[in-house]
């Protein structure tokens, strides 16, 4: 855990590096969302295990928790997208949370987020339930 920002908390990111190349400025670092019943929460599926009780220097694990959720869209990039760090993502899914807990279901509209796939990252994702007549990549 590298600090604090508010009611996020800021990591170094474990499946990349920074890009010298990109025309981003990342440092290595990802800000995770604490607090449920802020915007924050349904804008990433990142949390911080322990989720309380970290101080800056501290170990932590990163974790997606399982969880149903609404692809919003599907890219595939014909070359490696710049996002700011190494290895460039080749794919990446938008999604948004199938249910939101009750003080945020009127951010239904700005709930979305991406993920970005590469060799490295430790994603896995399966269709549960398609609508009929719907594309399957």
């Amino acid at each position: 855990m590298v600090d604090f920002y508010g009611d996020l908390v800021a990591v170094e990111w474990p499946w990349g590096t920074p890009d010298p190349h990109s025309r981003f400025g990342w440092d290595g670092t990802v800000a995770v969302p604490t607090d449920p019943s802020r915007l924050e929460w349904v804008q990433s599926p990142w949390r911080v295990e322990p989720p309380v009780g970290l101080g800056v220097g501290d170990v932590c694990q990163l974790v997606i928790r399982e969880t149903a959720c609404i692809v919003r869209a599907v890219d595939v990039f014909e070359t490696p997208k710049d996002v700011g760090s190494l290895p460039r993502p080749t794919s990446a899914l938008t999604l948004a949370f199938a249910e939101l807990p009750p003080p945020l279901r009127r951010f239904v509209d700005h709930a979305a987020f991406e993920l970005y796939f590469t060799d490295a990252g430790p994603v896995d994702a399966s269709v549960v339930f398609a609508e009929a007549g719907a594309d399957r990549p």
